[in-house]
């Protein structure tokens, strides 16, 4: 059972992916013709060297046996040679294997692109596999396209198994990204043919998933998902640290720190006892116990970056905790370039000479929350060294990284195919906004750089109903860019059913109803990014959304006898902009405790 837990993130994609092939789809080498014979013993011999833990030759010989599965245009072998080098591929000691059996895979592709009439079953293995591999090296961002790209032809394959992994895969990256409530409905099919194989494996898997993503939502709603799946394998060291994030993020530290001391006492592999630590160092630092918990996070920061390798995701989540705990010790040097690992290690453009450098727009290019929280991150650093040194360049710093932030956000947001993630988002938002709003006021206060409460209102303004205005900004975008009405009409069509769909569920609890919605989501989701890959200007008005709102461009368009007046409501602090023809001006209070009483 164990490696059925081997996961927060890619480890239960050892579940998802460990099919060895497409089911009854693709026929074994003793039913197909055997007049590739060549092709077929290659193959034999692949599977047998995987018998022999030969991984790297096992995966040499698949490539072989697709060789010459491929002269002779035998696609449904050729699909099962490939699949097996991707199982090989599994067990490589390190990345480089990987990363030479990707660009294999990428020659694959063309293969697919330039071949009529290729089998469902040979599409589905390779996008399906190439999002594995992009998966195993923590390229989540890449993972998911490919996920979705595989799928229906999984779907018209029709292979159940196959298609479970893939929508459980897709899901658990969207979880990494921030996509939750997508990720609640992949994983809920995924769940749903599970539950109809009656695959007790994948039902847990799944159901352990569904555990880490309502803990993004709501802690407390995780724990009866882990607490049945520890029913079933009580002493599994993963499943108690997932518990234990459980109970940290509810606020009951001390069932945490018990549930994480278990998961230690029981973890045998290295990435087992590398979430333990982490997840030790996770309950001291939120009972401010800093120094117990840097030593827990240099514990598992060792033996995660043994396990997974230094750039990988797991580690720059720990870099993130560790440089929270030296802005708690103001240790604010330290703080600065653990913020700066995460994103030396996410961002594969951004190469840091020094901890102050942050990284350009343009090498935003990996979607991941950690790196979000990495510039957060330095921007609340900066404001406390501020605090420490009044030294005016530490409030610049952190409201570029604030904005940099808000930059990021918005890229992804763009991203996600549910609007309530996109208003989940609005948390990370609100504390972005805030970040950089402070910073502004604090800066016109030192210099009365009016500039500087322009850069404030621009920044307030990124908070302002952004799921409802998005969209009626994105109907206006499409139609001056020249999206033909018959796009047009057809996501309207998907729009009115996926309410239909919405408020029938709301009726009744059958199942067609629940299935149908998430048909019709992916449905809009697909023609969304046919229109932004069709419509470049589109595109384009879409990424700077809300980017270019400035106290000017208000001004051009009120009349003498008119004012705007807005707020941005902080945590205690009330920033009040208000705009005429002819004056922009700018206040900021601290808001009483009795404000918010009824």
């Amino acid at each position: 059972m164990n490696t059925l837990w081997k996961s927060v993130s890619n480890k239960l994609l050892l579940i998802f992916s460990s099919v060895v092939i497409m089911g009854q789809q693709v026929q074994q080498p003793s039913q197909l013709t055997r007049a590739d014979g060549p092709g077929f013993d290659f193959l034999a011999q692949a599977k047998n060297l995987r018998a022999a833990e030969k991984y790297p030759e096992a995966a040499a010989k698949a490539l072989e046996a697709g060789r010459i599965f491929q002269q002779a245009a035998n696609w449904p072998a050729w699909a099962e040679a490939w699949n097996e080098a991707y199982m090989n591929s599994r067990r490589f000691r390190d990345d480089s294997g990987r990363k030479q059996l990707l660009e294999q895979f990428r020659t694959a592709a063309t293969v697919l692109q330039s071949t009529e009439n290729m089998p469902a079953v040979a599409q589905a293995v390779i996008w399906g596999r190439t999002g594995f591999l992009h998966h195993d090296l923590g390229e989540y961002d890449l993972a998911v396209p490919l996920y979705e790209k595989a799928i229906p032809f999984a779907e018209k394959a029709g292979d159940t198994s196959y298609i479970i992994r893939l929508y459980g895969s897709a899901a658990i990256l969207m979880w990494e990204q921030g996509d939750n409530y997508r990720a609640l409905d992949y994983h809920e099919k995924a769940l749903e043919l599970a539950t109809a194989r009656r695959d007790t494996v994948m039902i847990v898997a799944i159901s352990t998933n569904l555990g880490n993503v309502w803990r993004s939502i709501d802690p407390l709603k995780a724990i009866p998902f882990y607490t049945a799946a520890l029913a079933l394998d009580p002493q599994n060291s993963l499943s108690l640290m997932l518990l234990s994030k459980a109970y940290e993020e509810s606020g009951n530290h001390i069932k945490a720190l018990e549930t994480a001391q278990s998961a230690l006492r029981l973890a045998t592999d290295d990435y087992e006892k590398a979430d333990a630590f982490h997840q030790l160092g996770r309950v001291y630092g939120s009972l401010r116990q800093y120094e117990r918990a840097l030593d827990h996070y240099r514990k598992s920061y060792t033996l995660a970056a043994a396990s997974y390798g230094p750039a990988h995701p797991e580690c720059a989540k720990i870099a993130v905790f560790t440089g929270r705990v030296y802005t708690a010790l103001h240790q604010f040097g330290a703080a600065l370039s653990a913020f700066n690992q995460t994103l030396d290690a996410l961002l594969p453009l951004f190469n840091p000479d020094n901890p102050e450098q942050n990284p350009t727009a343009d090498e935003l290019t990996t979607i991941s929350l950690w790196v979000l929280d990495a510039l957060n991150g330095k921007a609340e650093t900066y404001r406390r060294q501020y605090q420490a040194t009044k030294n005016i360049s530490d409030l610049e710093q952190s409201l570029a990284c604030a904005e940099l932030a808000l930059t990021y956000l918005q890229k992804i947001k763009l991203r996600y195919g549910d609007d309530n993630s996109k208003i989940q988002i609005n948390s990370y938002v609100q504390a972005s906004c805030e970040a950089a709003v402070g910073a502004a006021f604090a800066l016109l206060r030192h210099t009365g750089n009016q500039e500087y409460a322009a850069r404030a209102f621009r920044i307030s303004e990124q908070t302002r109903a952004v799921v409802l205005a998005e969209a009626l900004y994105k109907k206006e975008v499409k139609q001056i860019a020249g999206v033909p009405a018959l796009l047009l009409e057809s996501e309207r069509k998907w729009h009115t059913e996926i309410a239909w769909f919405e408020r029938k569920m709301m009726e009744s609890d059958d199942p067609v109803y629940k299935d149908s919605l998430f048909y019709a989501k992916r449905q809009r989701e697909d023609l969304e990014k046919q229109i932004a890959a069709q419509y470049p200007a589109y595109s384009e008005a879409i990424s700077g959304y809300r980017n270019t709102i400035t106290p000017d461009s208000v001004q051009q368009q009120l009349p003498p006898d008119a004012a705007v007046v807005e707020y941005f409501f902080g945590d205690s602090t009330l920033y009040t902009f208000l705009i005429t023809s002819d004056t922009f001006w700018v206040e900021s209070k601290p808001i009483p405790a009795d404000f918010y009483a009824v």
